[in-house]
């Protein structure tokens, strides 16, 4: 497969690459070291995605080359797909691509649809920065220190800074080659879980409060509205990490985070511990992701949704009483 990849990419001169929407650590990292190798061998590169880049990332180099989708004159001969799922996630650009051109995909989630002309999805991989970093070696090159610091940013928000249960011996040693290029690890530590807004505090502090608890504690619920939205006055990336709150508490199974986008509608974030497939629990809702993290997009109140959703993570754990309890009520065993 790797060599299909490599020679896509040595005979293309013009390459499109495509970030998926509300883009994360991964995506941003990933995309970014890829461009930076592109550039590096002569290829004329694109980087687009259709939302901003959040503030955390705007540390790493070349962040401000990535574009907004626009209509392209150039016909591309390449376009790359990275952490996309599914390209309906990402800038709908194909309209540029050259007759002869391909289309590859490459990401780690089980959940890809296999959408490309060549498909590289490896859901072993702890972060789409993995496979790249894989690939650079491939094309005969080292990644320099702004290359390897993209990677590095990009495997330490995957693995939640080497936490979760995707978390691998190799990622481990990626990190290390990565490091020994002498890129600012501490950088990364910094602006990734030492630079919060004050939106993305009382965001916390607002949707804490929300916090529900089956009575078993298998299950945990954080809610956010559009009225607790408003109030904290963050911007989406407060989102990112929130979940982990819920799924931090002692003995829950299954974390669910339930964000109130605009009427009738609800982004639903998954997160499972143990031997639970929460990618298959979003997929029941037309969603996707990892067993460990997924995400799905729902239609209805928020109240209807978290009903459905709470009904199904029930059944996946086997639990006969989903009903829930805000943790800060005082009749809630501990």
């Amino acid at each position: 497969m790797k060599d299909e990849i490599v020679s896509a990419i040595r005979s293309a001169e013009t390459a499109l690459l495509l970030l998926h929407d509300n883009p994360d650590g991964d995506t941003i990292g990933s995309g970014l070291a890829l461009y930076a190798i592109l550039s590096r061998m002569g290829k004329r590169a694109i980087l687009c995605c259709n939302d901003p880049i959040p503030k955390t990332y705007r540390f790493l180099p070349g962040w401000d080359q990535i574009r907004k989708p626009a209509p392209e004159r150039a016909r591309h001969d390449l376009a790359i797909f990275i952490d996309c799922s599914d390209p309906d996630r990402a800038p709908q650009c194909l309209e540029s691509l050259a007759p002869h051109g391909k289309v590859l995909n490459i990401d780690h989630h089980g959940t890809n649809t296999a959408y490309g002309d060549i498909n590289w999805v490896d859901p072993r991989a702890a972060a789409v920065g993995q496979m790249i970093f894989h690939l650079i070696a491939a094309l005969d090159m080292t990644p320099t220190p702004d290359e390897a610091l993209c990677l590095y940013a990009s495997i330490v928000s995957d693995t939640g800074s080497f936490r979760f249960d995707n978390t691998t011996p190799e990622a481990h040693e990626i990190a290390a080659a990565l490091l020994r290029t002498g890129m600012d690890a501490g950088l990364v530590r910094e602006r990734l879980f030492e630079n919060r807004e004050r939106g993305d505090i009382r965001l916390l502090a607002l949707a804490l409060r929300t916090m529900e608890i089956t009575r078993d504690g298998s299950i945990a619920v954080m809610s956010v509205t559009r009225d607790i939205w408003e109030e904290a006055r963050a911007e989406d990336q407060a989102m990112e990490g929130l979940v982990n709150y819920a799924r931090s508490i002692a003995g829950v199974k299954i974390a669910l985070l339930l964000r109130e986008v605009e009427d009738n509608k609800v982004k639903v974030g998954f997160r499972a511990r143990g031997n639970y497939d929460v990618g298959a629990l979003a997929a029941q809702f037309g969603g996707g992701g990892h067993p460990g993290a997924a995400g799905a997009l729902l239609e209805g109140p928020l109240a209807e949704v978290k009903a459905r959703v709470m009904e199904a993570a029930g059944s996946l754990l086997g639990c006969s009483d989903t009903s829930l309890v805000s943790l800060w009520d005082s009749t809630l065993e501990e």
